[in-house]
């Protein structure tokens, strides 16, 4: 992609917050279709170039952290960091939009098909070889992610997109790097994430990240897809109960084998998929799998 400069001013400030755009608002080169998606922070938008007519998602910062520079520079610097991926597994990131009054923006390839939390909630376990299939995409996107000195941070089935193109072929597509870490240090010097604040999603925490260390690392990552694939085998987290139950669990006590808690009726897991996700889900980073390459030779090997 040809990557325009970063955007630094997020619009003119004044109280509550950016104008949330509406179908048929131009928003930099690209009009607005309809509001697909809205997160705590974000919003996502299907939206249309002015000139070429090409379909995109942008995503968008809404409210008041339209005018925090906080929030404004690692928003960007999320767009920046995975437009440098470019990877087949990570969503594409195409152009900047800073356009005040609107809030700033990042314009992406559109996906058409559903989240895993999706096709989770509808079909509960997945067979052993669509299990390992997807976590093996998502453990590519990652491994390149690391090469680049970036952890997500907030592995989960909605932060995974099963995309679906003309030809009815499935492609994985890793999403949201909105809370992601840059190793060397770049994200941190910036904004400074004081220890004790947890950042990640209840559940699919590492436990590093719940004490909120500042040595989390792309181990957590590692943790993170042994959720997933413990959610995707057995149709339930390893740990169960409220918040605070939860939370607790993750850091005291160890996770059922996926073998002992996946439905009979799914039929049976091989040893090494057993192994492998009790390995990724160890309490201390030092004893998981060091590298997402080693996960993902063990999936795909």
């Amino acid at each position: 992609m040809a990557r325009a400069n970063r955007p630094t001013t997020g619009g003119l400030s004044k109280k509550g917050g950016a104008p949330a755009p509406a179908p048929g608002d131009v928003v930099g080169d690209y009009r607005v279709l309809e509001r697909v998606a809205s997160g705590a922070m974000g919003r996502i938008y299907k939206v249309e170039h002015v000139t070429t007519r090409a379909v995109f998602a942008m995503k968008t910062l809404r409210g008041s952290y339209a005018f925090d520079p906080d929030a404004v520079s690692r928003f960007f610097l999320e767009a920046d960091a995975i437009a440098r991926l470019t990877h087949p597994h990570v969503v594409a990131i195409v152009d900047l939009v800073d356009a005040p009054p609107w809030p700033p923006s990042f314009v992406m390839e559109l996906l058409e098909g559903e989240t895993l939390a999706d096709a989770l909630d509808r079909e509960q376990v997945f067979s052993v070889e669509r299990a390992v299939a997807v976590a093996g995409d998502v453990a590519s996107a990652l491994c390149a992610a690391h090469e680049r000195a970036l952890v997500h941070r907030d592995l989960k089935p909605e932060n995974v997109f099963l995309a679906i193109d003309r030809q009815g072929r499935v492609t994985v597509k890793v999403l949201d790097f909105g809370v992601a870490k840059l190793l060397d240090g770049t994200l941190e010097r910036k904004h400074r994430t004081a220890v004790g604040r947890q950042i990640g999603t209840p559940g699919y925490m590492a436990p590093e990240q719940l004490m909120g260390s500042a040595a989390v690392d792309h181990r957590a990552d590692v943790y993170g897809l042994g959720i997933l694939l413990f959610e995707m085998l057995t149709g339930r987290l390893p740990y169960q109960g409220s918040v605070a139950e939860t939370l607790m669990a993750i850091a005291r006590k160890e996770p059922p084998s996926p073998s002992s808690a996946r439905p009979a009726a799914a039929g049976p897991l091989p040893p090494w998929l057993d192994a492998l996700v009790l390995a990724c889900l160890k309490k201390q980073a030092a004893e998981r799998p060091q590298t997402m390459a080693e996960v993902l030779t063990a999936l795909r090997g």
